[in-house]
C-alpha cells in the first residue's frame, strides 16, 4: 500500500464526530487555515514503518491529533478531553470495521498525551494524540 493510498483508508468519517482528517502539518499550524472541528491528524511525516515483504504487510508506529474547540470560560479540560477520546476510539473502530479495509489498528495498546490550549496549533483548541501501532496490508 502507498501512501496515498493509505490517506484515502484513513480519511474515513462517516459515522463518526470527527469532521475532518488532515495530513498537512501546514494546514494544522497555520492560524488563516479553514479547519473543520473536531479534527483528526495524521503526523506521516512523524510515522516509523516496518516492512515486512514476505508477508506482504507493514506495521506504522504514527502519532495521530484530535482537536476541537476549546473556550476557557465555558469549557471544562478534563470533559473535553474524555468527549475527545470517545470520538477518536469511535473513529479508529469504525476505520478497522469498513469492508476490504488494509489497515488494522489496535486499539489496546495505544499511548494517550494530552494538549492545553494553544501547544497544539494557534488556535484556540485542545487536543490529544495517540501513538497508533496499525497493520498495513498490501
Amino acid at each position: 500500500m502507498n501512501l496515498s493510498t493509505l490517506k484515502t483508508a484513513l480519511g474515513v468519517v462517516t459515522g463518526t464526530s470527527i469532521k475532518e482528517v488532515l495530513f498537512d502539518f501546514y494546514s494544522v499550524m497555520n492560524e488563516d487555515s479553514t479547519k473543520t472541528y473536531p479534527f483528526a491528524f495524521w503526523d506521516v511525516g512523524a510515522a516509523e514503518i516496518e516492512e515486512n515483504n514476505a508477508k506482504v504487510e507493514a506495521t506504522l508506529q504514527i502519532p495521530v491529533y484530535f482537536a476541537a474547540l476549546f473556550d476557557y470560560t465555558s469549557h471544562d479540560r478534563m470533559t473535553k478531553w474524555q468527549e475527545l477520546k470517545a470520538q477518536a476510539l469511535v473513529y479508529f473502530n469504525k476505520l478497522n470495521s469498513v469492508a476490504g479495509s488494509k489497515v488494522y489498528i489496535d486499539t489496546r495498546t495505544m499511548k494517550l498525551k494530552l494538549y492545553e490550549v494553544a501547544n497544539f496549533s494557534p488556535d484556540q483548541d485542545i487536543a490529544i494524540m495517540y501513538t497508533v501501532t496499525m497493520k498495513v496490508y498490501f
